[in-house]
């Protein structure tokens, strides 16, 4: 975790998609190396689904209040996709389901939503690509969608 002086701020750049954390960028399609340059974050894991996707995990970015969970997804080593959850408290295991409900799931993606407002208000939809939160109730996981689209 972050001491009090490092607290990253996120931002989504309406203008381009670039997602910064603490001054450092991430671009659409920048290149899966690239996430080496930033060397504050705690990668959980990296899962090569062998079939030109990557997937980094990185857990417990504190930002204010709140802790920050992303999924990158990395299609032949570029940027396409973003993940993103947040809550009150760090997670420890990611893998846990001992307090999931559907009705829990279904209040984190208003809060996303809440926070998307804030965040960029009522345009989800750019020439970069689209923003969304997202409930699949298929996985039962409710995020923030960061979906790149190439020009």
């Amino acid at each position: 975790l972050f001491t009090q002086k490092q607290i990253p701020k996120i931002m989504i750049n309406s203008k381009n998609g670039n997602l910064n954390l603490n001054g450092f960028e991430l671009l659409p399609f920048s290149k899966f190396e690239l996430i080496d340059h930033f060397q504050e974050v705690n990668i959980q894991e990296i899962r090569d689904l062998n079939n030109g996707w990557k997937w980094l995990d990185i857990i417990n970015l504190k930002v204010d209040n709140r802790y920050f969970d992303f999924s990158l997804g990395y299609y032949e080593n570029r940027l396409n996709l973003i993940l993103l959850t947040f809550k009150e408290s760090p997670s420890f295991d990611k893998s846990t389901w001992k307090d999931w409900s559907d009705e829990k799931e279904l209040n984190n993606e208003k809060e996303f939503e809440n926070w998307l407002i804030n965040e960029l208000g009522e345009v989800r939809n750019f020439n970069w690509g689209n923003v969304y939160s997202v409930y699949d109730s298929k996985s039962g996981f409710s995020s923030i969608k960061i979906d790149y689209k190439k020009n």
